[in-house]
């Protein structure tokens, strides 16, 4: 329309989205690919589409990018479904659903229907198209209607009046995620952050370690035991303590025990479980509220609380083989608890948060130790 694509680009109606790759290989150094991508909001990359719908689709990108639209209610009209937008445009993660199976669509992965493996599962991080295939879709389904997000098509995310919060890849974008090389594939298969610190890249904790049975991924440090330098150069496959455990967790099944006897038990028969059980207390508390020293960020914490705990001095205590029985780390692990009702009796938000955590640990603790009720 006469406008240079400069004045288009400064005006900020074209932007252009990075991605960078999160994870290094316990066997590989990689290199971030901080690489512009190619984002176009009419064009289809799955050709599912018949042409003709493709072109309405970059024909209205087209007015709706440019500033000179000639038609003023449009324009208005389309400013008023922005704003409306606006509140979900930060967002970053979105649940998803199909059929009986669910997941989390990280929106900074997102590339299209077979490109960029977006969509985390339990197990693996996948496609749209490859999230349907493990629902068990049929063939001729369509991501767009059959991936549901809040009982909406996924579809609502890449339309106008979203203001497109997912914005499909050109067919000619050759970023990482589009056209990745084989690294980039690789990183694409776990997570970008510690699932332990909820922290992409951290000194302190050491590299950012995938797990080659799992999607996850772990700073050195926050993995228990810790990840030691030899291994980031080991070409074997590296399994994290989640998935150790749940290999072997049929052989811990041969008897019952009573809670007397379970915390009884030496340490060192049962190191394994116990850390299986902090790393899982870890991963659930997503905002570390129970990771860090309370001291650190709570004046008057010493002034209430006497004897304080928090899951990262537990972790610290468990590496260096301070406890000589399971019973004394479930002392301490209680005590967090314990601290937390005492300290937050008039805040109820934070009191459930202790409780709903305590639950979670119970509930897990009774299953790794096989606890008769």
């Amino acid at each position: 329309m006469d406008t240079p694509l400069a004045k288009l680009i400064q005006d900020g109606h074209l932007k252009s989205v990075k991605y960078k790759g999160g994870c290094k290989r316990t066997k590989k150094s990689l290199f971030p690919s901080d690489v512009s991508i190619i984002v176009s909001e009419g064009e289809e990359d799955e050709n599912e589409e018949c042409a003709s719908d493709s072109e309405d689709q970059v024909s209205s990108s087209s007015k709706e990018g440019s500033k000179y639209v000639t038609d003023e209610e449009g324009e208005e009209e389309e400013t008023e479904q922005q704003t409306e937008a606006s509140c979900d445009s930060s967002k970053k993660v979105f649940k998803v659903t199909c059929r009986a199976l669910s997941g989390t669509l990280h929106k900074k992965r997102f590339a299209s229907g077979t490109c960029g493996k977006s969509i985390r599962t339990e197990t693996n991080w996948l496609t749209p198209v490859e999230f349907m295939k493990e629902a068990s879709c049929p063939t001729d389904a369509s991501w767009r209607k059959d991936i549901q997000w809040e009982g909406k098509p996924l579809s609502i995310l890449t339309g106008v009046t979203m203001a497109k919060i997912l914005r499909i890849h050109s067919l000619l974008c050759s970023c990482g995620l589009c056209k990745p090389d084989s690294i980039e594939q690789d990183n694409q298969k776990n997570d970008d952050e510690c699932c332990i610190c909820k922290r992409e890249e951290e000194e302190e904790e050491g590299e950012l370690v995938v797990c080659d049975h799992c999607p996850r991924s772990f700073h050195q440090k926050c993995h228990l035991p810790h990840i030691e330098d030899a291994i980031l150069g080991d070409d074997s496959l590296w399994m994290c303590t989640f998935c150790v455990f749940k290999s072997n967790q049929g052989c811990y099944y041969f008897n019952e025990l009573t809670m007397e006897a379970a915390t009884s038990l030496q340490i060192s028969q049962r190191m394994l479980q116990c850390q299986y059980l902090l790393l899982h207390l870890c991963n659930i508390d997503e905002e570390q509220t129970f990771t860090t020293n309370p001291n650190l960020y709570l004046a008057d914490y010493s002034t209430v609380i006497k004897t304080p705990m928090w899951l990262g001095k537990v972790a610290d205590k468990l590496q260096k083989k301070l406890y000589q029985t399971v019973g004394q780390f479930v002392s301490d692990i209680q005590l967090i608890f314990t601290n937390c009702a005492s300290y937050n009796r008039d805040n109820a938000e934070f009191f459930a948060m202790g409780n709903r955590l305590k639950e979670s640990f119970d509930e897990e603790f009774k299953k790794v130790f096989n606890i008769r009720e």
